[in-house]
């Protein structure tokens, strides 16, 4: 049945099937102890265009409780980053809040209130791919949060390490094309994150 001429809910292509949605969680281990988890999710939301979400809930016990929520979503168009957007919580208060939008031929990105920066080259891979697509082949990620290329090295068979700019090393391995375990060094606490 072709409907053209009908206008159709995002989501639906233009015979009126539902595009490809995929979802699966991670597992948040800190100290050997789970303490959360990341829900990801991708959709295909046109022909050549995608929507990436990743969720997480993360509690861990410091001097004091920490609760840390954080939330990316990004939409790619012909592999192509079009817009993102970060927000983080911890104990309920806002830590980041970041945004990269692709308007005329500049992708601008701001973010915790700071002015837009203008970012001059395309991006076709950003921190959130990590969970959808080995990075073979990359040698810098787009870190949404922040709005900086940090540098990708090739450090094993399907194993890959980025740099921040201050320093810090995230080390993500693949089976198969998928994600299946990430080490994280943040300026607090270092996790890992594993697929369920």
């Amino acid at each position: 049945m072709h409907l053209a001429g009908l206008h159709l809910p995002e989501g639906y292509d233009k015979e009126g099937l539902p595009l490809e949605l995929e979802c699966w969680t991670y597992e948040v281990e800190i100290k050997d102890k789970v303490a959360g988890d990341i829900e990801v999710s991708r959709e295909q939301i046109g022909p050549q265009s995608y929507r990436y979400e990743a969720k997480s809930s993360i509690r861990h016990q410091m001097v004091i409780p920490i609760k840390v929520f954080h939330k990316f979503s990004a939409i790619f168009e012909r592999n192509l980053l079009k817009s993102a957007r970060v927000h983080i919580e911890v104990n309920g208060r806002s830590h980041t809040d970041a945004k990269t939008l692709y308007q005329g031929y500049h992708v601008w990105h701001h973010s915790n209130g700071k002015s837009w920066q203008s970012i001059q080259e395309t991006i076709d891979y950003s921190s959130i791919l990590f969970y959808f697509q080995e990075p073979e082949g990359i040698e810098q990620v787009f870190s949404e949060e922040d709005g900086t290329f940090h540098p990708l090295q090739r450090i094993g068979v399907h194993s890959y390490m980025k740099i921040s700019p201050k320093g810090r090393k995230n080390v993500y391995h693949y089976r198969n094309g998928v994600l299946v375990k990430a080490e994280i060094d943040t300026r607090s606490i270092d996790f890992i994150i594993r697929k369920v």
